[in-house]
């Protein structure tokens, strides 16, 4: 079922599993309070999470099942505290809850993303941990920086390779970016 895909990146369109940022934002039930954000694991956007559709299905859930009991009632009525009766309800009380069950186990895969607008106010629950000596040198996803679109597009002085403005290395030769700050007699080196 193509709907129930992972939301992705509307920058990179990557996969952006929602399920951790599901699990550890505050809820009010099923429904996620306030404004939630996540950072792409890819590119480093800023997104926003969208709850519209899980919500909308989350009302069908519920819904659905009491339509059917009302309009199989309307068409073939029974009486009260009949067999019948019980039947019914509990055959409604069965298909709500694990309509609402599956519901909430779908939850994160019916979340969208979208780019975080310019004074957007939005709480990103999984935030990366704070840096310390030890893990300065990693590079977690979540740490990457939004793409830099004022940069102009470079030419690798090794290979003659052109780059995105946004990459500081080569993606052909990986050899870094000369900065234009940097003296014309300073070489480019090359990471192994």
């Amino acid at each position: 079922m193509s709907s129930l895909n992972p939301p992705r990146c509307p920058n990179c369109n990557s996969v952006v599993d929602l399920t951790e940022l599901y699990r550890v934002a505050p809820k009010s039930g099923t429904t996620m309070i306030g404004g939630v954000g996540i950072v792409c694991p890819v590119c480093g956007m800023s997104l926003r999470v969208l709850q519209v559709r899980a919500s909308l299905i989350g009302l069908l859930a519920f819904f659905l099942p009491l339509v059917l009991v009302v309009t199989s009632y309307i068409a073939a009525p029974v009486a009260r505290g009949s067999t019948d009766y019980r039947i019914r309800i509990a055959i409604f009380i069965a298909v709500m809850w694990a309509g609402i069950a599956l519901h909430k186990r779908s939850i994160p895969r019916l979340l969208t993303l979208r780019l975080l607008e310019n004074g957007e106010v939005v709480r990103f629950p999984l935030t990366p941990a704070p840096k310390t000596e030890e893990n300065a040198e990693l590079r977690s996803a979540l740490e990457l920086t939004p793409v830099e679109e004022s940069r102009p597009v470079w030419t690798c002085e090794n290979c003659g390779e052109e780059n995105p403005g946004n990459f500081d290395e080569c993606w052909k030769c990986q050899t870094w970016r000369v900065d234009d700050n940097k003296q014309a007699g300073d070489p480019a080196e090359k990471v192994e």
